[in-house]
C-alpha cells in the first residue's frame, strides 16, 4: 500500500494482512489523536467463460484460430526436423491462472486455464503436434531425354539410367515452390544439389 501524509508530523502504522482479511492504516497526530483506516482487499472473480484470448506457436510464428470458442484440441503440423514446440498465450481476463505442461514435438502440450471462481469449470487446451516426415529438400521428378527416370523416389538420391544415344544427355527436374537447385552435368553423370529450409540433399544419375 502507498499513502501520503496530510501533515508531516503524523505517524503512520500499517498492518498488512492477506487478501480477504482487513488491513489497517493507523494515523496518529502529533497531539496523540489516532484514526484507523480499514481496507479489505478481495480477489476479483471471473464471471464469464473461462477461455484464452490467444495461443501462439513460437517456432511457426503462428497464432492458432480460436474462433470456435468450444474447440480445445488443436492439431499442429511441425516442419521436418523440428525439435521443439513452444507455446505462449494471452489471457482473456487477468483473473485467470494458466499452467502449461510442455510436450515438445512427441506429445501434446497441455494448457490448463483456471478461474478464481469455484462455479466456473477449469478448461484444458491440447496442442497436438504432427511432425512432417518428408524432407523438404527433394525433387518431385527427374526426366532424362524427355523420359521419366524409372522408379523415381524423392527420398532415393542415386540412379543409373541406360541411354540408347551418345548425344549429350538432356536432364530436367520438377520441384516444389521454394526449393533451390544447383545442377551439374557431363556426358556420364548428372548431379543436382537441392536445398530448402536449411536441409540439403544431392541427387546423382550415372549414364
Amino acid at each position: 500500500m502507498v499513502y501520503e501524509k496530510a501533515e508531516p508530523e503524523q505517524r503512520i502504522d500499517v498492518v498488512s494482512r492477506p487478501i480477504g482479511q482487513t488491513s489497517q492504516i493507523i494515523v496518529t497526530a502529533e497531539n496523540g489523536d489516532a484514526r484507523t483506516y480499514n481496507i479489505l482487499f478481495k480477489r476479483a472473480i471471473l464471471k464469464t467463460r473461462n477461455i484464452l484470448a490467444a495461443i501462439h506457436i513460437l517456432e511457426l510464428d503462428k497464432d492458432l484460430s480460436l474462433k470456435d470458442k468450444d474447440q480445445r484440441d488443436f492439431n499442429v503440423e511441425m516442419p521436418f526436423g523440428s525439435r521443439s514446440l513452444t507455446v505462449s498465450y494471452e489471457k482473456m481476463y487477468p483473473e485467470q491462472t494458466v499452467f502449461v505442461q510442455p510436450g515438445g514435438v512427441k506429445a501434446p502440450t497441455i494448457i490448463a486455464v483456471k478461474a478464481n471462481n469455484d462455479s466456473i469449470a477449469d478448461e484444458v487446451y491440447r496442442i497436438i503436434p504432427t511432425l512432417a516426415t518428408q524432407n523438404p529438400a527433394v525433387l518431385n521428378s527427374i526426366m532424362v531425354d524427355g523420359v521419366n527416370v524409372p522408379d523415381f523416389d524423392p527420398n532415393r538420391y542415386t540412379y543409373i539410367v541406360n541411354r540408347s544415344t551418345k548425344a549429350y544427355p538432356k536432364v530436367s527436374a520438377t520441384k516444389n515452390s521454394g526449393v533451390e537447385t544447383e545442377p551439374e552435368s557431363s556426358m556420364y553423370k548428372w548431379e543436382c544439389t537441392v536445398s530448402k529450409d536449411g536441409f540439403v540433399n544431392k541427387y546423382t544419375i550415372f549414364f
